[in-house]
Order: C-alpha cells, then sequence, then structure tokens
C-alpha cells in the first residue's frame, strides 16, 4: 500500500461532538465552582487537563478511523495468488477431506526455520587495564 485511504473530517467532526459537550460541560463546572477571586487559579489546571483529554481522545479516533479505512481497503487475496488458491482448497463441501499439511511435533510448519533452544551470549573481550 503506497498511501493510507482519504477519510473525510466530517466523519471525526462526529465522533467528536459527545466529547466536545461534555469538555464544555467540564470546563463550565470548574469555573461555576471557582472561589470569588481566585477564577484563573481554581480553574486553570482542570480545564488544561480536561482539554489534553480531549486532544488525546480526538487524536485516538481519528488514528482509529484512518486504521479502520486502510484496514478496509486492504485486499488479502492481492498478493502472488497462492492465498486465493489455499482459500478455495479449504473451500470443500461437508464432509469431504482435503490434503493437509500437518505441523511437526514442536509446532513449526514443514521447512520453517527452528528456534534455538538456548540463547548464547556474545563473549566478551576485557580491555586491557579493567
Amino acid at each position: 500500500m503506497d498511501q493510507l485511504p482519504w477519510v473525510s473530517p466530517e466523519k471525526l467532526k462526529e465522533s467528536l461532538r459527545g466529547m466536545a459537550d461534555e469538555l464544555a460541560d467540564q470546563i463550565m463546572a470548574s469555573m461555576n465552582q471557582a472561589r470569588v477571586g481566585h477564577l484563573i487559579d481554581d480553574t486553570e489546571e482542570p480545564v488544561r487537563e480536561a482539554g489534553r483529554e480531549f486532544m488525546r481522545a480526538a487524536f485516538e479516533q481519528a488514528l482509529q478511523q484512518k486504521i479502520d479505512a486502510a484496514e478496509a481497503s486492504f485486499s488479502p487475496s492481492a498478493g502472488d495468488g497462492q492465498r486465493s488458491r489455499d482459500a478455495a482448497a479449504g473451500d470443500q463441501a461437508d464432509g469431504e477431506q482435503g490434503t493437509s499439511v500437518a505441523a511437526d511435533d514442536d509446532g513449526q510448519w514443514p521447512g520453517e526455520a527452528r528456534p534455538a533452544l538456548v540463547a548464547r551470549t556474545r563473549s566478551r573481550q576485557r580491555r586491557p587495564g579493567r
């Protein structure tokens, strides 16, 4: 995939409407609870925190919408054709058995590299004077 699919800003706006209303409620709740003469002192941090949470949630929504659009446009059968042949072989009628390739006892498919049983550490050479 050379480019990510375009996503409408309207879709994001729609998903943020409820969160924007909640942000406004939080801001005004802070303002309404502030003591006389301490409006900025009593509201600055709660309003800043509410704004941070809104920005985080908005960014998360935008990312998720972009990911969803990319997944929707992805074609799993656009490879070399082997995948679609394998899928067609798996679409046999109920009760029929096809040829299958079994995994080895270690869970690896035939021809796959086997992991090392023991992690090896690299030998460290000591520098003179240490």
